[in-house]
This record gives C-alpha cells, sequence and structure tokens, in this order.
C-alpha cells in the first residue's frame, strides 16, 4: 500500500515540499466584512443630517461618513436601511 502525499507550500520558508496531511482548506471570505460603507447607496455630503435624521425616523440608525456614505455594521441592518430609508430591495446583495 503506496502512503500518499500533499505537495505545498506551508508558509514556513522552506518553499513547496511534501506534507503527510492535505493542505489546510482557504475560505474565499476570510475574516469579517461589515462594518462597510455603502458608497453604492451614499447620499451627497450636504445631505448627511437630513439621511442620518431619516434613518433614526425609520427605526434603523445609521451613521454615514462625511463623503456621505452610510456605514452598514451587518448584512441585516443593510437590508432594513435599503428597504425602509431607501425604499429598494437590493435581491443580489442577499446572503
Amino acid at each position: 500500500m503506496s502512503h500518499r502525499q500533499w505537495l505545498y507550500d506551508a508558509g514556513d520558508g522552506q518553499g513547496r515540499v511534501w506534507h503527510d496531511v492535505p493542505e489546510p482548506k482557504q475560505h474565499l471570505r476570510q475574516g469579517c466584512m461589515y462594518p462597510k460603507t455603502g458608497t453604492f447607496i451614499g447620499c451627497h455630503p450636504d445631505q448627511v443630517d437630513e439621511f442620518n435624521e431619516a434613518s433614526k425616523m425609520a427605526g434603523v440608525p445609521t451613521e454615514h461618513t462625511p463623503e456621505g456614505d452610510p456605514v452598514l455594521r451587518s448584512n441585516w441592518h443593510q437590508r432594513q436601511y435599503e428597504r425602509k430609508v431607501l425604499g429598494k430591495i437590493n435581491k443580489q446583495d442577499y446572503m
């Protein structure tokens, strides 16, 4: 019976060498992507106070950067902001 080995770079500075265990799986998304700014749903810098107040009134308190981009804390927060404040449903961004 043959012994199976895997060739990969373990990151220890030795380059690609043979290992007895398979390479650890790399996930496509590493870490968390929130909080993030929503440049695509931002407002003009002059309207930041107006949008802050509108999001509070809609029940989705959201802070905006000085450039007018909303700071979204989670996927749920993003969906609620888009639906209640902007009146839009973004079906492509659902997870």
